[in-house]
């Protein structure tokens, strides 16, 4: 469904659907389902997801410096080489990613998340 007053994608359910060659870079989706997604090396950086359900989607090299990514669940996504530098993750589930094998400099996250990135190095948060 879409949101009439902006032509966005509101609410899509795309399950399984693989992106690929596809330019991503001025997306703006709010709401749905895009679990199993495949987005390998997309660019979206530009791009905007906000309460997105995004379980297992595979993002390996994708480009989302700058993006915003509110409150989307990324949990047992595939991050590797995914570059979130200056992205805006507050509110999301990154209980997935590996600061090793990701880009996270200057990424915008809350305190919850901070523990929950802590405890994925191995400290012990008190």
């Amino acid at each position: 469904m879409a949101d009439r007053a902006y032509g966005r994608p509101a609410g899509c359910k795309l399950v399984g659907s693989m992106f690929d060659g596809c330019s991503c870079d001025l997306m703006k989706v709010e709401g749905g389902d895009w679990s199993f997604t495949g987005l390998p090396g997309a660019d979206l950086r530009r791009a905007a997801f906000a309460d997105v359900r995004m379980r297992e989607a595979d993002l390996t090299g994708a480009r989302c410096a700058g993006a915003t990514m509110r409150g989307v669940d990324l949990s047992g996504a595939w991050l590797h080489r995914t570059d979130f530098s200056r992205c805006d993750l507050r509110g999301s589930d990154l209980s997935a990613l590996d600061p090793h094998t990701a880009e996270v400099a200057g990424a915008i996250i809350g305190m919850r998340q901070a523990v929950t990135i802590a405890t994925a190095l191995g400290l012990d948060v008190r």
